[in-house]
Parts: C-alpha cells; structure tokens; sequence
C-alpha cells in the first residue's frame, strides 16, 4: 500500500509502540532497583530485611506486573508525529537515568522509613513488615501512573490521570488484591501480613506520595544538563 496516509499512520504506530516499550522498561528498572537496593542497604546493615521472599515476588509479579503490562496499551503521546525523527543510535532507556537514580533514593525513603519507626516503636516485625508492604505497593502504583508520559506532568490533571484506562483498572485490581492480603486470615499467613489500623494507612500516606515528584519529563531534561543521556 503506497497510500501516503497509510504510511504516516504506520509511522504513528510504530513510534507509539516504542514510546510504550520505554514506558514498560522504565517502571520495571526503576521498580525492581528500588527493592534490591532497599535489600541491599539491610543487609550492608545488619538490620531486619523490610519484606519477606513472598511479597517481594507479589510486588514483581502483579503490583509492578500488571500496570507494566497495561503501559503497552497506553494510547499515543499527543505530538508524538511533530517531534524530529530519534537517532538509530539512541539507547531504549535514553534520558532514565537520573530518574531511577533518583526512584531508588526516594522509594529506600518511602519504605524504610515507616518500617523502622515502627520498630523502634515496639511494634513486631510482622507489623512492620505489613506497613513496608503496604508503602512499597501505593508507591509502585503511583510510579505507574507517573511513567505514562514524557511530555506532560500526569498528576497536572484529571483527564491526563485517566487516559489510560487499562492501567487505571490494572492499579485498582492490585490495590484490591493488596488489601486481600493485608485483611484475609489465610492470605496473613501465607504473607506473612497483620491488618492495618485507619492510622496506620494515614501514616504511610506522605511517604507513597513521594512518588508524584518522579515525573519522566524534568529527569529526561536533567539528563540531558547533566550529559547523562
């Protein structure tokens, strides 16, 4: 098919699909080096591990799987056919960086925090373990709606937040599972979870919501001052 609209159609697609496959590798590094780094610095620390074996598994396999995958289904960024054609040499994960960099910072933030105050409060490890758990999967949650777009703030507004409908669903499900989790006795005791208290998710609230300020945009932009890129 010769058709010249056929052809900037096919352009449209295949650079939508690309931007998607950038969408899918950026939460997946950033979310997988935000657990083996929070690992890591316990161990180097001779401090209780935050999650058990388990969770972890959960936390890669359906609170990161699942709006990883709906990320594929993302619909095309709206100037995606204005911007200039990307260099054949550019690598896929072109511009993230800094931004895991700095996902991993904030998330070792995020988790630890409320699991070692509750700790030194006298609380079980299972307890807080549970609130590690439970901070780490919002904090997933809110990075999967943050790695939608390079171009826009997607916290900026509403209509941006629900452009994506397949990844809305995909966090509402893990949401839901998550809380299966947390309130089901037979899934406590396969994850090694307690119920949380009305406080307690008040609590983990100002950590999670660290991950509004990893927006795609002003770290792409940073790598590129920073020649990072």
């Amino acid at each position: 098919d010769d058709n010249f609209s056929t052809i900037v159609k096919a352009i449209e697609e295949g650079r939508a699909i690309y931007d998607n496959i950038r969408k899918f590798i950026r939460l997946l590094l950033s979310a997988n080096w935000d657990e083996i780094f929070t690992v890591f610095v316990s161990v180097m620390l001779d401090l209780p591990i935050p999650f058990t074996a388990v969770q972890i598994l959960w936390i890669n396999l359906v609170t990161d799987g699942l709006p990883a995958l709906a990320l594929g289904l993302d619909p095309p960024a709206k100037n995606v056919m204005k911007r200039p054609p990307r260099s054949p040499k550019e690598q896929i994960y072109h511009g993230m960086k800094t931004f895991i960099l700095v996902s991993i910072f904030l998330a070792l933030i995020a988790w630890i925090t409320p699991f070692y105050i509750a700790i030194i409060n006298g609380r079980s490890l299972t307890e807080a373990r549970t609130l590690a758990f439970t901070q780490a999967v919002i904090f997933e949650l809110i990075l999967a709606l943050n790695c939608r777009s390079e171009e826009e703030f997607v916290f900026s507004s509403f209509k941006e937040i629900i452009r994506n409908k397949a990844l809305l669903i995909s966090i509402v499900i893990s949401l839901i599972l998550h809380i299966f989790i947390v309130y089901n006795p037979f899934l406590q005791m396969f994850f090694k979870t307690t119920a949380l208290d009305l406080f307690d998710w008040i609590d983990l609230l100002p950590f999670a919501s660290l991950a509004i300020l990893l927006s795609p945009r002003f770290f792409r932009n940073l790598d590129k001052k920073l020649k990072l890129s």
